[in-house]
């Protein structure tokens, strides 16, 4: 039936599918392949883990972008074998049919770690046959931005690379800025829309009589390339004279700075000595992104009040001795500003409104478990009777936290989210490819709660899949206030990321909502649902 559609509405129905529905129409129909294959070749990710899809949206992230399908493995040298293998694959594909397959390829998403003589190859044959490149984003190695300066008059983006993968001692050596500012003489930033630099700008460059167009901006706060430039500008030139205020839609802080390699003091001044305060003037932005910075309840609150637009905002703080918690005081502020009303995305760790699920309280010779079970339903009842103090903690002395040991044991928000964590990571869960870099499936978690645990499979106490997935919604009722509390004050969120808990929000009725999980969502029951009794009952 899909090919009988005309062209330009089979175009819109593909964009709501996901990569796995786009390539079984590629086995329905001659038609079907012909639009399904530019579909899929258009935006390609390339991943060196597996991807972990989304079990409550399997299309999400998959719409835009076309992933490697990997299988998980624990063993750190397969997986780069068998990855190496699907570039290879890849690779060849284009290779074979370069005039046909590498024109449809528009943007590339290109991970850390993928094997350089691999990726030059693949480079190669995209420098010379991918005429409609217009992006090529998430790459820190020097050789892939010299490459792709080939393909400069097409490229929409440009990442001023970083002298080393990751900041060097001492600082950038002279003939890094030379060669970069060699390499941008011949550059023009006219049809550049998106900007990711890995240097000062403020000593980088100077007042420019015409500001730069950039539509999106990653800046990437790193101390090799700060004050380390023999070319700096004797006055640091502000960021509003460098990018036009009026063009920048989305911006992302991205610190490179340590507590190992940082001192605290340091840590704390790092939004003056990069001058943030600056962007202050940008009004328009609509995406805004944090990342490990230190927690600054000042900054943030200026910045908040500043980008009136605000659509997506993402926060994940440095986690020092200071917390990386954003405090409810914030939400509040966020919640009474204009923006409240066009934010759609929240990715954010806050302090809590309620008790967790399970905490730990410390007195003066003691360390004690205690467990909050504030939700009463008859699933969160069964949940704490047969699997927390049955399995967990099934005596009154494993209640107290004797060492590391037994904190491993026993803590299964640290074993979820930590030791054996079960979730994948992504930039923005809706837009991107859930990738499980760190992440685990199931039933490896399950193995390594066990053997912590030393149950053996036919124990009656042998932690099962089942039994996390009744935790995880356990500790999903337990966030209900807060839960609430952003739904209440953000009228128009589709997505909530809380604490590392990532929830769509869906419209229940006429006048409720409420938030489900992203990720193991079968048999959810949401605690956030009333049933509504209609006047009629009473006529």
């Amino acid at each position: 039936m899909l090919d009988r559609f005309p062209p330009e509405i089979l175009e819109n129905v593909l964009e709501y599918l996901g990569q796995e529905e786009k390539v079984s129409l590629t086995y329905v129909s001659r038609i079907l392949y012909k639009h399904s294959i530019p579909s899929l070749y258009r935006h390609l990710l390339l991943n060196d883990c597996y991807y972990f899809p989304c079990q409550l949206d399997p299309t999400i992230g998959t719409r835009h972008w076309s992933v490697l399908y990997l299988s998980y493995n624990y063993n750190s040298s397969k997986r780069k074998e068998l990855a190496n293998r699907k570039y290879l694959t890849l690779i060849r594909s284009l290779e074979s049919n370069p005039e046909k397959l590498c024109p449809l390829i528009y943007s590339l998403h290109l991970e850390w770690h993928i094997n350089d003589s691999l990726l030059s190859r693949f480079l190669k044959v995209i420098i010379d046959h991918a005429v409609n490149l217009k992006s090529v984003e998430n790459f820190i190695k020097k050789y892939i931005g010299i490459t792709l300066m080939k393909n400069k008059s097409n490229l929409e983006s440009l990442n001023l690379f970083p002298p080393d993968s990751y900041p060097v001692e001492g600082g950038a050596s002279p003939a890094y800025f030379n060669g970069l500012r060699g390499l941008l003489k011949t550059y023009s930033f006219d049809h550049v829309k998106n900007l990711n630099v890995h240097v000062n700008c403020r000593t980088f460059f100077k007042p420019l009589k015409n500001p730069l167009k950039i539509e999106s901006l990653c800046l990437n706060l790193r101390h090799d390339t700060f004050d380390t430039d023999p070319l700096a500008t004797a006055i640091r030139t502000n960021y509003y004279d460098i990018f036009d205020v009026d063009t920048l839609k989305e911006l992302e802080i991205l610190s490179w700075y340590s507590d190992g390699d940082t001192d605290w003091e340091t840590l704390h001044m790092l939004y003056d000595l990069w001058g943030l305060r600056d962007f202050g003037k940008f009004n328009n932005i609509e995406n805004f992104t944090i990342l490990q910075l230190l927690y600054n309840e000042q900054y943030l609150t200026f910045f908040l009040k500043s980008f009136h637009n605000l659509k997506r905002v993402k926060l994940d703080y440095l986690d020092y001795i200071d917390g990386t918690f954003v405090k409810s005081e914030q939400i509040d502020l966020l919640g009474r500003l204009g923006c409240s009303k066009s934010l759609r995305y929240i990715d954010l760790h806050m302090t809590k409104l309620e008790p967790k699920l399970l905490e730990i309280h410390h007195f003066e010779n003691l360390s004690v478990f205690e467990i909050n079970m504030s939700c009463k339903c008859s699933d969160c009842g069964d949940t704490l009777k047969n699997v927390i103090l049955k399995k967990y903690f099934p005596t009154k002395d494993t209640f107290t936290v004797n060492g590391f040991s037994h904190l491993h044991k026993r803590d299964f928000f640290l074993q979820i989210f930590k030791l054996f964590p079960i979730f994948p990571y992504y930039p923005f869960v809706d837009s991107h490819p859930t990738i499980g870099y760190n992440s685990m499936p199931l039933n490896h978690h399950v193995e390594g709660v066990n053997k912590l645990l030393n149950y053996e499979p036919n124990d009656v106490k042998y932690i099962t899949e089942q039994d996390i997935i009744k935790i995880y919604h356990a500790m999903l009722h337990s966030m209900r206030k807060s839960f609430d509390s952003f739904l209440q004050k953000f009228p128009n969120l589709e997505y909530l990321i809380l604490n590392g808990v990532a929830t769509k929000v869906l419209q229940v009725d006429e006048h409720q909502r409420c938030n489900m999980p992203l990720f193991y969502c079968n048999g959810y029951k949401s605690n956030q649902v009333y049933e509504l009794v209609s006047d009629s009952l009473f006529d």
